[in-house]
């Protein structure tokens, strides 16, 4: 029974999709035009046997994740010199992708959360109680780790360089991660990648707040996708039977359209050490995006260019906090993770440590079941032998 199990766990295991080779390159083919250059593009490609997936992590204005999946030889090219004017053209692939998924992180919102509701409502908030900050912070690369399953950075804001009084002397991080295989990360809330993800890791630490504000924050993200203008992208979340790698979280968020995805369990952490006692909750709501002017200056436009226009636009807010827990005044620091990608997202199921348990709590009885009555069996066939005897 238990090697039924294993057997069972090992076959699901490769149904869930293929390795992935991973290498990493920061401003690929740029070489003297980049020697003194802060801002910083990455790019992360991910090949596996049968096509290729190519994540784009711009950070020369707004943080943009780019994912395109293509066919196996396919390479990217970028004209450096037409990429820094952000011309449409200066990306390219050398085939057309088979699909492209794309979003980028382009609003922090301040809000004055006075009725304690710890959602962020846009068609209720205005420049009175509410204050959004536009991403095109100047950002730097603090870390990067380059490994054949696994590629991830580090990108920070320095108030030192820029005049936002969001950031007079606080910071946000945003960690990216691309994976070669399929597996639980190993941050809280542990999310189930799969290889044809991102994952994303924001830190928002020591902002600075409005005064008089009872501030709390939420994050604008503009998503894009190569579907038609009239496709659909919808917003719901789902609930999981597993919290063996996220304790007490059940709900997972979804925004999706026909193969692109963004999904996150529905948990922030409100220090860096990441625990059920340091966790607060999430809010999310979907609208349309009123027009591209957000996808301005990103590497976007140089690779879609006039086709935004016909593809398919959302805008995601997702609002940090939960009623009743403190202000972030209080406690000036929150982060929360989330994952985009194309395909299928990572369905969770139980670990083989937890079948193998479920295996022994019911095998160990049932085999006891059995053996007992095997042994009644006999008992009573060799009474009734012995009966029959004697009465011979």
């Amino acid at each position: 029974m238990i090697l039924h199990i294993i057997v069972i766990v090992f076959l699901l295991r490769i149904s869930l999709g293929e390795d992935r080779k991973i290498s990493i390159t920061i401003n690929p083919g740029c070489g003297v035009e980049c020697k003194n250059e802060t801002n910083i593009l990455i790019y992360v490609r991910a090949d596996g046997s049968n096509d290729t997936l190519h994540h784009i992590w711009d950070f020369t204005n707004k943080p943009t994740i780019i994912l395109a999946l293509t066919s196996v030889n396919t390479n990217l090219t970028i004209n450096w010199t037409n990429f820094k004017n952000y011309e449409e053209g200066a990306v390219q692939f050398s085939s057309p992708p088979l699909y492209t998924f794309s979003f980028l992180v382009d609003k922090v919102i301040e809000f004055n959360d006075v009725n304690n509701t710890a959602v962020f409502d846009p068609t209720v908030y205005n420049k009175s109680n509410s204050i959004v900050y536009d991403t095109n912070f100047q950002w730097t690369l603090t870390r990067h780790v380059n490994k054949a399953n696994y590629a991830s950075v580090t990108m920070r804001t320095g108030h030192k360089h820029h005049h936002s009084h969001l950031l007079k002397k606080g910071c946000i991080s945003i960690t990216l991660s691309a994976f070669g295989t399929m597996e639980h990360s190993s941050l809280q809330p542990h999310l189930l990648h799969t290889t044809n993800a991102t994952q994303i890791d924001i830190q928002l630490e020591n902002l600075s707040t409005t005064k008089h504000f009872k501030s709390r924050f939420a994050l604008g993200l503009a998503l894009v996708s190569s579907d038609p203008a009239n496709g659909t992208m919808n917003l719901h979340s789902r609930k999981s039977l597993d919290d063996e790698h996220s304790p007490g979280i059940f709900t997972i968020g979804e925004v999706k359209s026909k193969q692109g995805y963004l999904e996150w369990r529905t948990v922030a952490y409100t220090s860096l050490e990441r625990s059920m006692t340091n966790s607060t909750g999430v809010s999310s709501s979907l609208f349309d995006l009123p027009g591209i002017q957000c996808f301005v200056d990103t590497a976007l436009i140089s690779l879609f260019g006039s086709d935004l226009d016909f593809m398919l636009w959302k805008e995601v807010y997702v609002s940090l906090g939960e009623p009743g827990d403190t202000l972030y005044s209080s406690n000036p620091f929150i982060s929360w993770s989330f994952l985009g990608g194309i395909g299928v997202p990572g369905n969770e199921g139980f670990s083989l440590l937890i079948l193998l348990i479920v295996g022994f709590g019911l095998g160990v009885p049932a085999f006891l079941i059995i053996i007992g009555g095997i042994c009644i069996i006999v008992k009573r066939s060799r009474q009734k032998h012995d009966i029959v005897f004697t009465e011979m």
